[in-house]
């Protein structure tokens, strides 16, 4: 029916699969929940640990800006000593003196010294010693017991190479610090000078505690399970290292860039990725070097990572679960609804959608039931009504042929009983009432192929009458197809429109070829003509309905039986017909192997009755 054509409209936009709606809703809500929070994960994540290694490597430069702070505090205090040293008067006029004497005023004056010496290494625990060699020999002590020969042998070198003040101004260290491992110390040397003269006096010696510059660096470092560290001076000597008795000079020799003052550098030491720092001492010419590994580092990132991670995975299970219950409540009122348009499609009227309701989806259910309704109460009043109209076509098929057989027939008997004997009048009688006892007295639609042959071959026995041999007929029915029923009469029209219509004004012999077979498990049925065939310029099945009543005798039976075979097999059946290319028409009927007259389609009476119980 028409009224069903909406559903077919309708159905490609909603049946996507078994619940294929609810699918993809469930999957675009998880992968777009999935996708943003994944995306917000790696950016956030990336963010954190970019500043998370930030801050720990500006951690491990302010711990080494401690270190380095406490130190340079410590040599600053022992420069400023050297200073006050350098310019106590009492101890700039001892060196004048050109010859040491013993008199009471010199050995007066070198006992205050050495007791002032003595009394500053009291107060500044990490000074072991201090010396003051003078340039004419004079020798001050804070350990009385020390010995000028041998203090002299370890300073010789600055004693005899004491350049003059001016020197030290243009460029050169005026303080030295030399390592005397030995000793356990680190000696600071500064010359004496009597300005304005820029006369060199002698040499101040401070020996500084070397463990306790040891521990200084070792304490100031705040992550020791980590950290490595190594002092080393201008002369690329090593002060000392930690942990101790480690060797790092192949860090220096793969990395020269840092003996450049505050360097920082991302390389691997000791076969680990590391944050390697040098930093300047004030006050001297060493350099601290410290090497972070970022194992930890990157252990409290993927500790931070894990837990992220987690986070997600947790977030995953949740959006799963929203997604799920978001998708079933917005479709299953739609799969529901696609599920009863699937049952009206199949033909049960009497199903009603659910879930009506004052949403869009609840709406389009009632409009839906609404519409279901009307449909059936349509159907069922076009299904009276084209049974009716069926019936009054036949009849009017009925009332039209057979007057124009008849007076055919008789105009046939005339002709021949003018032009021969009346011997052969017998034979077409009987062919007539062969004929006429075929198409009025079986009331039944269904007929078997043979008994329809058979109405055929009276049919064209009599037109034989008329037309002598100016056509031929050739039958080739297949065995297997005999018993089958058809419906009644649907031959006998291709026969009459091939002879008054195909063979008109022809001036060869005609011939009809009619044809039975089963194909695909369809019974094909076939009408070929070797007539004029049919206008090309014009739609084939239209052109039934449109010739001239003298000219096409039966096309009101042809489209008969066109309308009778969509109505009792709807999509199971076809008709039609094209030319063939050696000339003529083809007429093909395609129809479903009924072998029995209980698998006769439902027809109309039984589709009112089926409606009807609905």
């Amino acid at each position: 029916m028409e009224q069903c054509k909406l559903f077919k409209r309708i159905l490609p936009y909603v049946r996507l699969g078994k619940h294929s709606l609810q699918k993809r809703i469930f999957i675009y809500f998880l992968i777009f929940s999935l996708s943003f929070t994944f995306t917000g994960f790696l950016i956030i994540s990336k963010i954190l640990m970019e500043e998370y290694v930030t801050s720990l490597t500006e951690h491990a430069v302010n711990s080494s800006d401690r270190a380095k702070q406490s130190i340079e505090f410590l040599l600053n205090m022992t420069d400023n000593t050297a200073s006050l040293l350098a310019n106590q008067q009492s101890l700039l006029d001892a060196l004048r003196l050109t010859t040491i004497t013993e008199d009471r005023d010199y050995v007066f004056s070198k006992y205050s010294i050495d007791i002032m010496l003595k009394s500053i290494i009291s107060v500044h625990e990490y000074i072991d010693n201090i010396y003051i060699l003078g340039s004419d020999g004079e020798f001050y002590s804070s350990y009385w017991g020390a010995d000028q020969k041998e203090i002299e042998s370890r300073f010789d070198d600055l004693i005899k190479n004491q350049k003059k003040h001016q020197e030290y101004i243009n460029g050169e260290p005026i303080v030295t610090y030399l390592p005397f491992f030995d000793l356990n110390v680190i000696s600071y040397t500064r010359p004496i000078f009597l300005y304005p003269e820029d006369l060199g006096l002698g040499l101040i010696i401070i020996d500084l505690n070397y463990t306790y510059l040891r521990e200084m660096f070792t304490f100031s470092s705040l992550q020791q399970d980590v950290e490595k560290t190594m002092v080393m001076n201008k002369n690329g000597e090593t002060i000392f290292t930690f942990p101790f008795n480690t060797s790092m000079e192949h860090i220096v020799d793969k990395y020269p860039e840092l003996l450049e003052d505050n360097h920082t550098v991302h390389g691997k030491a000791f076969g680990a990725e590391s944050i390697i720092l040098s930093n300047r001492v004030d006050y001297s010419d060493w350099m601290i070097i410290r090497i972070i590994s970022k194992d930890k580092i990157y252990n409290n990132v993927y500790y931070l990572t894990r837990i992220g991670a987690l986070i997600w995975i947790i977030f995953i299970i949740l959006s799963f679960g929203i997604s799920y219950a978001l998708s079933i409540s917005i479709t299953n009122p739609i799969i529901n609804l696609n599920n009863t348009i699937q049952k009206v499609e199949m033909g049960n009227l009497g199903v009603r959608a659910q879930g009506e309701g004052p949403d869009e989806i609840g709406q389009l259910a009632t409009s839906f039931n609404h519409m279901v309704q009307r449909i059936s109460d349509l159907m069922g009043k076009t299904l009276e009504e084209q049974k009716m109209k069926s019936d009054l076509e036949f009849q009017i098929l009925q009332s039209q042929i057979n007057p124009h057989f008849l007076y055919n027939t008789l105009d046939s008997i005339k002709w021949l009983a003018v032009f021969q004997n009346v011997e052969n009048i017998s034979d077409m009688a009987t062919s007539l009432i062969n004929l006429l006892k075929y198409n009025i007295s079986k009331k039944t639609k269904l007929v078997t192929l043979s008994d329809e042959i058979n109405s055929i071959r009276d049919y064209l026995e009599i037109q034989k009458f008329r037309f002598g041999d100016a056509f031929d007929t050739i039958y080739e029915i297949g065995e297997a197809t005999e018993k089958l029923y058809i419906l009644k009469f649907i031959l006998q029209p291709l026969i009459e429109n091939a002879i008054f219509h195909g063979f008109d004004n022809i001036d060869y012999q005609g011939i009809i070829r009619i044809r039975s077979l089963i194909q695909e498990e369809k019974l094909v049925l076939e009408v070929m003509d070797n007539g004029i065939g049919l206008d090309e310029e014009k739609d084939y099945l239209n052109q039934i309905s449109s010739y001239d009543h003298k000219k096409m005798h039966n096309s009101i039976g042809i489209r008969n039986v066109t309308d009778r075979i969509k109505l009792y097999f709807g999509g199971n059946a076809s008709f039609s017909l094209r030319n063939l290319d050696e000339g003529g028409v083809i007429v093909t009927i395609i129809l479903p192997l009924i072998q029995t007259t209980d698998q006769l389609p439902e027809d109309v009476d039984n589709i009112i009755r089926r409606i009807g119980k609905d």
